[in-house]
């Protein structure tokens, strides 16, 4: 009888324990904020070229640090022109808000780029959608052409989240930005 007892018993723990793991292995991961870049705007149209470069290689470091799911640029262009404003240069929030809610996303990275004599002043901010507040910026004043710039964009998106190139470590949302702010 104990042993039919126990053996009962220790069938009851091993289901608990296959119900539980099989829980934990459906327990969906949890995912990155989308992230819709709009990126830089061109002041005419002979930098639209450039600009579009600069803005895809935005949109691709970004998307290769695996912190966001970013989302397409062209779904991105399609909802920025279904909601003109001036320039994303001065981010206006309630623009800001209608863009994220039309693409679902929850943050939009957004840069200013202004010729300033020899320099390209640089701006690239990451903003909350729900409430068009800037949670992260960096500014850069570069020297050099519109090529070298990009290929410097790099550097300047680890500076956005707050890690350098070299720095050892995962990378995660919660080091790029308050999580309490997303």
């Amino acid at each position: 009888m104990k042993r039919g007892a126990n053996r009962i018993i220790v069938l009851l723990c091993a289901a608990c324990l296959l119900s539980a793991a099989g829980a934990v292995a459906q327990t969906p991961a949890a995912r990155p904020p989308r992230l819709a870049v709009l990126g830089f705007v061109a002041e005419n149209d002979n930098e639209a070229a450039a600009m579009a470069r600069l803005n895809a290689r935005l949109h691709a470091e970004l998307e290769q640090l695996a912190l966001f799911q970013c989302l397409p640029l062209a779904a991105v262009a399609a909802a920025s022109n279904a909601f003109p404003g001036d320039s994303m240069a001065v981010v206006d929030e309630q623009r800001v808000q209608k863009i994220g809610r039309a693409l679902g996303a929850q943050v939009i990275a957004v840069g200013s780029l202004q010729k300033v004599g020899n320099a390209y002043a640089l701006e690239v901010r990451l903003v909350h959608a729900a409430s068009g507040r800037t949670v992260q910026s960096v500014r850069e004043d570069f020297f050099g052409t519109l090529a070298e710039l990009t290929q410097h964009l790099p550097v300047l998106v680890h500076r956005l989240i707050g890690v350098t190139i070299s720095a050892p470590g995962p990378l995660n949302l919660a080091c790029a930005c308050p999580t309490a702010l997303i």
